[in-house]
């Protein structure tokens, strides 16, 4: 489906409902919805950094790998202020842990929301390609190299940082927990690293 909302093309493609709903339906612990309240909040942050740069987003798309925001060229805003883009959702994530921390009585869910989004904010900060934190670390690094470097530079420091998580996912699995969600998310970064 696609429609415009305040001159930005929305796309809903089926595929993100199905991912979702598969998602929710293996969900055993009830916490699905909370990491998807935690990423959409992820990607306010996101929106709300596009706006104040006045940046124009010209797409959104709820795609069954993710919500892909499409803006405009960064060529215009200084690196503070594309750092500040890369930062805001992880930045997003940590306000609203700190709010519920803050403003909210001790129940386990409201622990359980606070530790889902630090979590998700430290993962998005680690420099693989296609997370805040790669895409950050690229755009430092592209000031210092050039551009034939920079991606083979960005690819290397992404599968340094996706093999310990791999080992980590391999534990766990080894271990017997049985959850092999580490695995999967390791292994869809990767097919971006190489696809890319």
């Amino acid at each position: 489906m696609k429609f415009q909302l305040f001159g930005c093309h929305i796309r809903l493609d089926f595929g993100f409902f199905l991912v979702l709903a598969v998602f929710l339906a293996a969900d055993k612990t009830g916490f699905g919805i909370l990491m998807v309240l935690a990423a959409l909040f992820h990607e306010m942050g996101h929106l709300a950094v596009m706006l104040l740069l006045k940046l124009r987003v010209s797409a959104v798309a709820f795609t069954p790998f993710g919500i892909k925001i499409e803006k405009e060229p960064l060529l215009r805003i200084s690196l503070w202020g594309e750092s500040l883009l890369y930062l805001a959702g992880p930045l997003a994530n940590l306000l609203l842990a700190a709010g519920m921390f803050l403003g909210y009585p001790r129940r386990f869910f409201r622990d359980v929301f606070i530790v889902i989004n630090l979590i998700m904010a430290a993962f998005n900060l680690l420099p693989i390609a296609s997370l805040d934190g790669g895409n950050l670390c690229k755009a430092w690094l592209g000031k210092k190299v050039s551009s034939d470097k920079l991606e083979m530079i960005s690819n290397c420091i992404s599968i340094a940082a996706l093999i310990p998580l791999f080992a980590g996912a391999c534990l766990l699995i080894i271990g017997g927990s049985g959850n092999f969600t580490l695995l999967v998310t390791c292994l869809y970064l990767a097919a971006l690293v190489v696809y890319q």
